[in-house]
């Protein structure tokens, strides 16, 4: 929220001076010129954001690989249960594999942050790029009008 509020500060921000520094060519240019470099710099981080979230993508897939295989495993355990009727080892074994599941869990989650800090960066990179870049087209667009008139 924080965050949102401080964008939307900084974007104002950046519309107010261009449209008061709107005579000088030079300041849009400036302006449109960072905008562009923001963009730039957005195309590169695209990358790795694609890679972040490949590799949460993977992340997901071979958890739910090793839960299968898990759930694989228990299911032979309880067919030897029947046979041999041995309760204590069932539920010793249940214990143990549904710890080595729960393990599972927590196991994907710096992924997840970086995946969201990607996202996150590419959210705010998106939104700096196309406002500074409008800010400069308006500064051409007021400086064009005003010269008209």
């Amino acid at each position: 929220m924080i965050l949102l509020l401080l964008i939307i500060l900084i974007i104002t921000g950046i519309f107010t001076y261009a449209i008061y520094k709107a005579k000088n060519k030079k300041i849009a240019y400036i302006i449109k010129s960072i905008g562009y470099v923001f963009l730039f710099i957005l195309i590169g981080w695209n990358v790795i954001y694609d890679l972040t979230r490949s590799m949460v993508d993977g992340g997901k897939y071979l958890l739910l690989q090793e839960k299968l295989q898990v759930i694989w495993v228990y299911l032979g355990i309880l067919s030897n249960h029947v046979s041999s009727e041995n309760n204590d080892r069932l539920l010793e074994s249940y214990n143990r594999l549904s710890l080595h599941l729960s393990n599972f869990e927590s196991s994907g989650t710096y992924v997840k942050e970086q995946f969201d800090f990607a996202k996150l960066t590419q959210a705010i990179l998106t939104i700096l790029a196309t406002a500074l870049v409008a800010a400069g087209k308006l500064c051409d667009l007021i400086r064009k009008i005003k010269e008209e008139s």
